[in-house]
């Protein structure tokens, strides 16, 4: 992505782990604090969606929370990286994000 794509946002959480989640009841927690998040659009065919990539150390990773999901590491995500500074391009081994934000998880729903 790198080099060729752009990022709809990205987020940084100094002193708090990130909470992404997928469906109401499959959401990611980092395993440690301050890791960067960038978040990138992707459309294929009529789908469209913001994909998650994570910036931290190489054993950071990504619990699952709220009974679905597999744990997921910064490193493989690297091992993927396919030119200088260049990620596999989306949809890839990406995860497909409903929401985000700062704090434990699950994310709770507000209105506006």
């Amino acid at each position: 992505m790198f080099g060729y794509g752009s990022y709809a946002f990205a987020l940084i959480c100094e002193d708090e782990f990130v909470c992404a989640c997928v469906t109401p009841d499959e959401c990611y927690q980092t395993s440690e604090k301050g890791v960067s998040m960038m978040f990138a659009p992707y459309c294929e065919a009529e789908s469209c969606g913001i994909y998650l990539l994570f910036l931290g150390s190489k054993m950071s990773s990504m619990v699952p929370k709220g009974g679905k999901g597999w744990e997921f590491f910064y490193e493989p995500q690297e091992q993927k990286i396919v030119g200088a500074g260049e990620f596999v391009k989306l949809p890839g081994p990406y995860r497909k994000i409903k929401s985000v934000g700062c704090g434990e998880c699950p994310l709770m729903a507000t209105s506006c």
